[in-house]
């Protein structure tokens, strides 16, 4: 049975991290995708999209990070 201060300590690190969690949104598609159509296909036509996919999301974490950094400021 798992202990209530435990489970309190656990939602309290979400609550503590929100903005953090928002970046799971952001992340860029995984490379190994490009890697099994590769292998297995002999293509890799996959691989334009996701390294777009990836830059996309690096543009898109900067913004975020600044805007978090902005509205800390205030």
């Amino acid at each position: 049975m798992p202990d209530r201060d435990n489970n309190q300590h656990s939602i309290q690190i979400l609550t503590d991290n929100a903005a953090k969690l928002y970046l799971f949104c952001l992340l860029p598609p995984a490379a190994n995708i490009i890697v099994l159509e590769t292998h297995y296909l002999g293509t890799g036509r996959s691989a334009k999209a996701i390294s777009c996919g990836t830059c996309i999301s690096i543009v898109a974490i900067a913004i975020y990070a600044a805007a978090i950094v902005l509205s800390r400021m205030m």
